[in-house]
């Protein structure tokens, strides 16, 4: 009986298993193990934890007066982590910017898996209209309701591969599909080579978008309906946190020299007596305990040795 409960609870765990994140499934999941995920994201074409604070530029166009209206987008990951389903996250945020006023805000979470893909886990967005916030439309977190994080970047993108990256229904959906692996991108910021194309797909507005990431740098430009947006500045990375000043300590005065003890053989020191008490500790020199043990030992191999004469006499 007792080796069948045992096989069961092995079978119970497994299957357990099979539902959380693991081994870079794409997939839907309905548990999310924060022992899957670290903060630290590496991933070559999305290294947010080498990376330093970011500036976009671009243009876009107003869909109802066809105005041309300059966009920029200031982009830095935070010294701090947050936690959102119980995973340790990244956090990056982002301001963008319409001729030069401030229309968006948002704080944007992510986690690299143990297989290396990097994980979106939601947004926090702030909406603003002259100066004021007045809305958070978009707003998203992974572990609310239905929502599940979306695989923002695979460890080993193949061409063809589709897969989602934001999954809150009804709110972000959109898809990404891998179209090259080996493109040549050159913008404000640079010329990069080997980098991604891939189309960013949107379900609820139908709109597709293109993005380019590159190697050590992440996305560099986006193509979209009237409109685009390229990477002009990298600056470095955000300096750790400085350690707290210790204030110097004053020396004491020297005090007179102490004769140096004479320290026993290993194995005939006193009990507790560390390196060995000394004269100027107010005990017994070491090497008085050594000779004393010496002694006890000596008259118990006596006392032992009369006892057993006279045991042969009796």
């Amino acid at each position: 009986m007792n080796r069948f409960l045992d096989l069961l609870a092995l079978l119970v765990v497994g299957a357990m298993s099979l539902t959380a994140f693991g081994g870079g499934s794409h997939g839907a999941t309905s548990a999310i193990n924060a022992a899957d995920f670290q903060a630290k994201v590496d991933n070559p074409l999305f290294p947010l934890s080498t990376l330093g604070p970011q500036l976009f530029e671009g243009e876009e166009r107003d869909p109802d007066t066809n105005e041309v209206i300059k966009t920029r987008v200031e982009s830095a990951v935070l010294p701090d982590t947050d936690k959102v389903a119980g995973v340790e996250v990244t956090v990056v945020q982002e301001k963008d910017y319409q001729n030069g006023e401030l229309v968006e805000s948002t704080l944007d979470y992510f986690a690299q898996h143990r297989s290396g893909d990097v994980y979106y886990f939601g947004e926090r967005v702030d909406t603003y209209e002259g100066g004021k916030i007045v809305g958070h439309e978009g707003s998203w977190l992974a572990g609310e309701g239905k929502n599940q994080p979306g695989i923002i970047m695979p460890a080993h993108p193949v061409v063809g591969q589709k897969f989602a990256q934001e999954k809150a229904p009804g709110i972000a959906e959109d898809e990404l599909k891998v179209l090259s692996l080996i493109e040549s991108v050159t913008v404000p910021a640079g010329s990069f080579t080997g980098c991604l194309k891939a189309s960013d797909f949107n379900p609820l507005d139908g709109v597709t978008e293109f993005k380019y990431y590159c190697p050590g740098v992440g996305m560099v430009h986006e193509e979209f309906p009237g409109g685009y947006l390229d990477l002009v500045q990298i600056g470095p990375p955000a300096s750790p946190t400085p350690a707290p000043t210790i204030a110097p300590t004053v020396a004491p005065t020297a005090a007179a020299p102490q004769p140096t003890p004479v320290q026993a053989p290993v194995g005939m020191r006193a009990p507790n007596a560390g390196a060995g008490t000394t004269a100027s500790d107010g005990g017994l020199p070491a090497y008085t305990w050594g000779f004393a043990l010496l002694g006890i030992l000596t008259l118990a191999v006596g006392i032992a040795l009369t006892g057993a004469r006279l045991g042969r006499h009796r």
